[in-house]
């Protein structure tokens, strides 16, 4: 079977999981992958498809990245979750002693997912669904310390359950964000039905119908990830310790669907070059702002001494000329 270089790029783009996650699923990759390519391989010697995902046509880059991404990150939350807690960011979080007294009882990983939460432990992952979606990974691990607050070391969890509770995080708010970024991505998957749909029936894939449904997508993705940042920020920040902040390893929270989220926006973004070049953009004028601000500050604190300086100066002249004036009346007396 002669493989197109679409089709193996979407072979190679079922693997990536799998390797992300460093786990018994590259039987899955190696079954599922072949029958993309198969499918794809098809479409890839037929009109109008093979316009759109053809050699001298890049939109083959957006359909192959997309839908390597939408078949990853909408599955099941235990390969592909949105956030990993492991016992070390528990340790960071909440001590040494709350970890230990209840060692027994708490999974290696907790890993929660826009379609469900699951508990890892010893290479066995029990999940369970969640609907609405929910990534609150606190109340797993509240259940497994409630649930034992009766043994030896029932002080010390008690002490955990009070740790947990002075946070204050409102988990509401994060369960009504991850239903937010639920729908977006629901509505991503529309647009990116829509608009191979649409290029199929003009004469260009840049059109202008196109192009305002690749417009439309992107900011959706866009603003999925700005969701997904918030969240993490309020479901995982929160419990950080600010002296400990150095501690935690970013790569070790974010899950494997985080990098699916990045890789939908990633594949919308070269899907166009208008967007190509927003994006391109964006990413520079975003690290820009802080040191601009930075900056202005620094400016306007070299302005404004410049302007006291100023008024010191008038206010010394003023002063000497007010007493000049007033000498000279005395001795006219």
């Amino acid at each position: 079977m002669k493989f197109s270089p679409p089709c193996a790029l979407i072979f190679l783009c079922s693997l990536v999981p799998a390797f992300i996650r460093h786990e018994a699923n590259y039987t899955k990759a190696f079954v599922i992958g072949p029958h993309l390519a198969v499918l794809l391989q098809h479409l890839y010697f037929t009109q109008p498809a093979r316009k759109l995902i053809s050699y001298e046509s890049p939109k083959h880059s957006r359909l192959v990245l997309t839908i390597c991404a939408l078949a990853s990150c909408r599955t099941t939350s235990e390969n592909y979750s949105l956030i990993d807690i492991d016992r070390a960011f528990l340790a960071t979080a909440f001590g040494d002693d709350c970890v230990n007294a209840s060692s027994y009882d708490i999974p290696d990983i907790y890993m929660a997912g826009l379609s469900g939460s699951c508990r890892a432990k010893d290479g066995v992952i029990d999940c369970q669904k969640d609907f609405p979606p929910s990534l609150n990974w606190v109340r797993l691990f509240e259940a497994d310390i409630a649930a034992n607050t009766s043994g030896s070391q029932a002080d010390i969890l008690e002490q955990c359950m009070g740790l947990i509770a002075e946070k204050k995080v409102d988990h509401a708010l994060n369960d009504r964000l991850a239903t937010a970024l639920f729908s977006l991505l629901i509505v991503s998957i529309v647009f990116e039905i829509t608009a191979p749909v649409i290029a199929t029936f003009l004469s260009s894939a840049f059109g202008y119908p196109v192009f305002f449904v690749d417009l439309l997508d992107w900011i959706i993705d866009m603003v999925c990830l700005g969701i997904y940042v918030g969240i993490l920020n309020h479901e995982v920040g929160q419990y950080i310790p600010h002296a400990r902040l150095g501690d935690v390893s970013d790569k070790a929270i974010l899950g494997v669907g985080f990098w699916m989220l990045l890789t939908i926006f990633g594949g919308r973004a070269i899907s166009h070059p208008i967007l190509f070049v927003s994006t391109v953009v964006i990413i520079i004028v975003i690290p820009l702002i802080p040191i601009l601000l930075l900056l202005y500050t620094c400016l306007c604190l070299h302005g404004r001494d410049r302007v006291v300086r100023d008024m010191e100066r008038d206010h010394i002249w003023e002063c000497w000329y007010r007493r000049a004036i007033w000498h000279q009346i005395l001795s006219q007396r």
